[in-house]
C-alpha cells in the first residue's frame, strides 16, 4: 500500500480545482523531497489553470511558491538534510535604499509613486528569475533581514475561493494555502 498526499489539481485547461490524493514520489539521485506546509497562489498559476502556458500536460498541480521541510533525500545529496526548512518565494521592498525586483509580468501597466522612490532613494528593476539559486538567496535574505510576508491563509480545501480572491484582485495580501 502506497502512502498518499493531498493535492489541488487542474484536469484540463480552463478546468475547475479538484482535491485529489496522489502517491508520494521518492526523490531521485541529487533530489530532495519537500513536505509542503504552505503554498502561495499568484497570477502565474492562472497561466496553468487556464492553459495559457505552451506545452503543459494535464492533470497538473499548479504552485511554485512553497515553504516546508525536507522529508527525504535522494542518493548523493550532501548539502541538505531531513528536517531542514526550505522554500521558494518572492519578496520585495521599497524601504530606504531598497530595491523592488519585479519577477513577473502582469498584463496591466505597473503604477509607481515616483515621489516615494525619490524620498526613500529606492529603485525598481525587472528580474528574470526562477533559478534555484535565486530562491535560495531570497530565502536567506529574508531570514537574515527579518522579512516576513503579509499573507491571507486558506486551507487546501478552499483552493477555489483562494484562487478567485487572488485572480479578482480582492485579496489584500498574498494568498497562501496551508496544508
Amino acid at each position: 500500500m502506497s502512502v498518499k498526499m493531498k493535492a489541488a489539481q487542474i484536469s484540463k485547461a480552463g478546468g475547475e480545482w479538484e482535491l485529489v490524493e496522489r502517491d508520494i514520489p521518492e526523490p531521485g539521485p541529487g533530489q530532495v523531497r519537500v513536505k509542503v506546509e504552505a503554498c502561495g497562489i499568484c497570477h502565474s498559476d492562472s497561466l496553468v489553470k487556464e492553459g495559457l502556458w505552451p506545452g503543459l500536460q494535464y492533470p497538473r498541480v499548479p504552485g511554485h511558491e512553497i515553504a516546508g521541510r525536507i522529508d527525504a533525500l535522494g542518493d548523493n545529496v550532501t548539502a541538505w538534510s531531513v528536517g531542514q526548512r526550505v522554500g521558494v518565494g518572492w519578496h520585495g521592498g521599497l524601504s530606504p535604499n531598497g530595491l523592488l525586483l519585479v519577477p513577473a509580468a502582469p498584463p496591466e501597466p505597473l503604477s509607481i509613486n515616483v515621489f516615494s522612490l525619490i524620498l526613500r532613494r529606492s529603485a525598481v528593476s525587472g528580474w528574470y528569475s526562477g533559478t534555484a539559486r535565486d530562491s535560495q538567496d531570497t530565502m536567506e535574505f529574508s531570514a537574515l533581514s527579518g522579512v516576513h510576508p503579509m499573507i491571507e491563509k486558506y486551507p487546501l480545501d478552499r483552493v477555489a475561493e483562494a484562487y478567485e480572491q487572488m485572480h479578482s484582485g480582492k485579496v489584500r495580501f498574498r494568498v497562501v494555502l496551508t496544508m
